[in-house]
């Protein structure tokens, strides 16, 4: 590491500890001691800027509880795990609304037609399929968006 690298990763772990410290001093006076529990999760999170936030809700909120809630709720939804669920979810709303569209306009849609939908796992492919659906002539024209 440069001597500035070293200097702006000590910065940040000092800003780390004092966001700590004073989550830890703002929290006791307005709710209880910190219990341990509380403190060995403090001290798993480095993102300094999760921790400010942190240390901006310990004035707001009523408990410790609602101090780390925010910090994790954030770490969840940057996890990839968050992330591909709400992508499948996003998957499955625009299947339905494909399905929905082309049972308006072209009658019940054949099993062989839910079959292919279902396989289709590129999002974008989807979206452009939705919009073809609206205009397309039947079932074959939406299964051949590219």
């Amino acid at each position: 590491m440069k001597e500035s690298d070293t200097h702006r990763a000590k910065l940040e772990e000092g800003q780390a500890k004092a966001a700590r410290e004073t989550m830890s001093v703002v929290g006791e006076e307005r709710f209880e001691p910190v219990e341990e529990a509380v403190r060995l999760q403090q001290s798993n999170i480095t993102d300094l800027e999760r921790l400010k936030q942190m240390r901006r809700r310990a004035a707001e909120v009523g408990d410790w509880d609602g101090i780390l809630e925010a910090a994790l709720w954030r770490a969840m939804r940057e996890s990839d795990t968050y992330l591909a669920i709400l992508d499948e979810g996003q998957e499955k709303a625009t299947r339905e609304s494909i399905l929905v569209v082309g049972e308006e306009r072209f009658g019940p849609v054949e099993e062989a037609v839910r079959v292919q939908l279902a396989n289709i796992t590129d999002l974008d492919r989807l979206k452009r399929m939705h919009r073809r659906a609206v205009k397309a002539a039947n079932w074959q024209e939406i299964l051949d968006t590219p």
